[in-house]
């Protein structure tokens, strides 16, 4: 089981998501190690299940992974690894490995987006972190998007509501559009059913849910799995399947790109009114059907469903962030 972040005054490092495990008396079984086989143009889990969809196959880097052991990028690429989601960190927080696994995986010729985890209790703070963000990734060539995740209890602690967080997403995403990049909201079902209003989010979603399908409104990329093995990495990563291969961001954006979030290489529109919803874009949308801000493919309402589980996942397991908690 792996511990979420608590904030006493100050951040108190945990151990990551995806990353290192503390071993606990053991009342929850282990959870074997899943994986996700590129075969015949084909996606296919551990358990032999094809992702429908799937166009590629990702992973997400911290600096748990360095912390673990080397990474391998020529193993990880052989492994049918074409991209990886990496790690910023925290506002002015920068992960002490983020320079070296951004050059080791556009060295290997993996695509890269990243992510940073938000502390953000106002919109001013939010506009800080987008631009604290870009500080960073100016010079890399970013192929896949910049996400933002604010899966925090901090956020919840100090009173944050669905609307201020959707705001707070948005200011953060526009900016991230507006120097040319392709941003993305990070979730996983509690969250973004719950504590993120989604119906004023008109961005693409990276959707983390664990032992059930990867079906959500505007889902670009599916975190399936917090336990996977990918040859290269030692011990556990997160391992991604994206549905959408990017192919506008492709050659790598260096702060200098065009892109526009509503424009036509697939992105959705940034102008909504209050109350409105978005519709999901046709170029790159998720092969699920879509039911609105708080369904599933099927007309499946998700609002205070918890995530299915499977033989030795409890809750606390089901609803986790890429970055440390």
């Amino acid at each position: 089981m792996i511990f979420r972040k608590i904030h006493t005054g100050k951040r108190l490092a945990a151990l990551a998501l995806c990353g290192l495990f503390a071993l606990q008396a053991p009342a929850v079984p282990a959870m074997a190690a899943e994986t996700l086989t590129v075969q015949d143009q084909g996606f296919y889990r551990s358990d032999g299940t094809k992702i429908e969809g799937a166009v590629a196959k990702g992973v997400t880097i911290s600096k748990y992974q360095n912390q673990a052991g080397p990474i391998d990028w020529d193993a990880m690429k052989a492994d049918g690894v074409t991209f990886a989601m990496i790690r910023v960190g925290y506002l002015n927080d920068l992960d002490p490995y983020f320079k070296e696994n951004m050059e080791g995986a556009i060295s290997h010729g993996i695509r890269v987006g990243v992510f940073l985890y938000s502390m953000a209790l106002d919109e001013e703070t939010a506009r800080q972190e987008a631009q604290y963000v870009l500080e960073q990734i100016r010079g890399y060539k970013i192929s896949y998007p910049v996400a933002y995740d604010v899966e925090s209890k901090y956020l919840l602690d100090n009173g944050k509501t669905p609307q201020e967080l959707a705001n707070q997403t948005n200011i953060f995403c526009k900016a991230i559009a507006d120097a040319g990049y392709r941003p993305i909201l990070y979730g996983n079902n509690q969250w973004l059913t719950n504590y993120v209003d989604i119906s004023q989010v008109p961005y693409d979603i990276w959707y983390a849910r664990y032992g059930t399908n990867g079906d959500f409104q505007n889902r670009k990329i599916w975190q399936f799995t917090e336990t996977g093995s990918v040859a290269g990495i030692t011990g556990n990563v997160c391992i991604e399947a994206s549905f959408y291969d990017y192919p506008e961001l492709a050659a790598g954006n260096t702060g200098s790109g065009t892109y526009t979030v509503g424009s036509s290489s697939g992105g959705p529109g940034v102008s909504l009114s209050a109350g409105k919803t978005q519709a999901t874009p046709t170029v790159g949308a998720s092969a699920d059907s879509q039911t609105g801000p708080s369904g599933q493919a099927g007309g499946q309402d998700q609002t205070g469903v918890s995530p299915v589980q499977t033989a030795g996942q409890d809750e606390s397991q089901l609803t986790k962030s890429p970055s440390e908690q």
